[in-house]
């Protein structure tokens, strides 16, 4: 996939509503696993909060067997937090990270997120392959 441009909003913690643009921001690969990206001020700090998908529909088997075999840890130097959100169709990660100032540094933190998930996918879908009868 090319490359593209995320925006990203302040979300106002009582309305929910997106207040003001924080910044736009190029992802140079993979922001098909891109599901959703906003702010919001906690702690005198802005926080990201970055939701990371699959990029395709899966079968129900898979979907259990992506969560089960995903590595949180992979992230874990990046981050502050991980959570799965098993409401979603397909999986779907909430990650938390500190919001950086430096335009091209929250760039390159947020291709080097989408690059490890990428990687730990492929190594999921590698893992799974042949654990259809497992999960059925």
């Amino acid at each position: 996939m090319d490359s593209m441009v995320v925006m990203l909003m302040e979300k106002e913690v009582d309305s929910g509503f997106l207040v003001k643009e924080i910044g736009s921001y190029t992802v140079e690969q993979h922001g098909e696993l891109i599901d959703g990206i906003f702010s919001i001020r906690e702690e005198q700090k802005e926080v990201v909060h970055l939701r990371l998908t699959v990029g395709k529909d899966v079968e129900d088997w898979e979907f259990s067997a992506i969560y089960d075999e995903y590595n949180p840890g992979v992230l874990e130097q990046h981050i502050l937090s991980f959570d799965e959100l098993d409401e979603s169709y397909n999986p779907t990660w909430k990650i938390t990270f500190d919001f950086i100032e430096n335009q091209n540094t929250m760039e390159r933190m947020l291709n080097t997120i989408l690059e490890i998930h990428k990687q730990e996918l492929d190594r999921v879908y590698g893992e799974i392959i042949d654990k259809k009868s497992y999960y059925e």
